[in-house]
């Protein structure tokens, strides 16, 4: 699991590699501090998720639900991450 802003989205994202993924959006779920995040992409190694809520700027509570697959190294997800801002725009 990793987390990396996207200037193209001007948010945070959180990618998932494993294997066997469906492809389908519908069959992922993300939720961070309890709130369902935005699914960007899924394909058969990979899913993306866009960060539309924290509580506070680091977290452990992540849960990734599948219809199928396991993220790899992982038979349970327990791991946490950490976001740290990025100055977007300034106006007068």
């Amino acid at each position: 699991m990793t987390v990396g802003f996207s200037f193209t989205s001007n948010a945070f994202q959180v990618t998932f590699t494993g294997t066997g993924f469906d492809g389908s959006t519908s069959n992922v779920d993300v939720y961070i501090d309890g709130e369902a995040q935005t699914i960007v992409s899924v394909s058969a190694t990979q899913v993306v998720a866009k960060i539309t809520s924290m509580l506070d700027m680091s977290t452990t509570d992540i849960k990734l639900y599948l219809q199928s697959g396991t993220p790899d190294g992982y038979s349970i997800l327990s791991t946490g991450i950490a976001v740290t801002p990025h100055l977007i725009s300034v106006t007068p």
